[in-house]
C-alpha cells in the first residue's frame, strides 16, 4: 500500500493530502501549460535544429509513476552533437516532459523518475513507497542540491519529498531550478 493511501487512523487518504494532491495537480496543469505556451517558439525552433541535424527530434523513456504504472518520459533526442551538448547543458531537452505532466503522468516538482530496468535493490520499505506515492517530477530536491553525495542521498531526499512536499515547497523548488538554469546558461 502507498504512503499516500493510509493516514495516521488507517481508514484512507486524509481530507488534507486530498486537498493537498488537487492543489498540486491543478497548479501543475496552469503552469505546464503557460510554460508550454511561452516556449512553443523554443520548442520549434529545436525540432527544427534537430531534423535538419538529420536525426530522430524526440525519444523517450519507459518510466515508472505513481502507484508503479508505466509512462513514456518524453525529451528532445540529444544525439546530434553539438545541438545535443547544448540542449542537455541548459536542460532544454527536458521540455517536452511539460507534455507528461499535461497527462498526469509526471508534476513539475517531485522525486526523479525512476527508469524501468534500473535495478532499485537499493530502494526499499518506506523509500520504495515513497517513489509510489507521487508523481516523479521534472525537477525536485536532488536535482536542485546539486546530484551530490551518491544514490543513498537522492533516496533519503526524495522519500522525504513524498513524507512532507506542499505547494510552498513546490514553489521554492522550482525558483531554486529557475536559479541554477540561470546560473547555468550564464557559465
Amino acid at each position: 500500500m502507498s504512503l499516500q493511501t493510509i493516514d495516521h487512523a488507517g481508514a484512507g487518504p486524509s481530507s488534507s493530502t486530498a486537498m493537498r494532491d488537487v492543489s498540486k495537480r491543478i497548479m501543475d496543469m496552469l503552469l505546464a501549460s503557460a510554460m508550454i505556451l511561452i516556449a512553443a517558439p523554443v520548442l520549434a525552433a529545436i525540432a527544427i535544429a534537430l531534423a535538419c541535424a538529420g536525426g530522430p527530434i524526440m525519444c523517450s523513456q519507459a518510466c515508472l509513476g505513481k502507484g508503479g504504472r508505466s509512462f513514456r518520459r518524453l525529451s528532445f533526442n540529444t544525439r546530434p552533437a553539438p545541438i545535443g551538448r547544448m540542449l542537455r547543458h541548459t536542460a532544454l531537452d527536458d521540455l517536452p516532459q511539460l507534455f507528461n505532466v499535461l497527462r498526469g503522468d509526471m508534476s513539475l516538482v517531485g522525486p526523479q523518475a525512476v527508469t524501468i530496468g534500473v535495478s532499485l535493490s537499493h530502494v526499499t520499505g518506506e523509500a520504495a513507497s515513497a517513489y509510489m506515492s507521487v508523481r516523479p517530477g521534472i525537477t525536485g530536491p536532488w536535482q536542485v542540491h546539486l546530484r551530490s553525495n551518491g544514490t543513498a542521498h537522492r533516496v533519503e531526499l526524495d522519500r522525504l519529498y513524498a513524507r512532507e512536499h506542499g505547494l510552498a515547497g513546490d514553489l521554492r523548488l522550482l525558483l531554486r531550478t529557475v536559479a541554477l538554469l540561470a546560473k547555468r546558461r550564464s557559465t
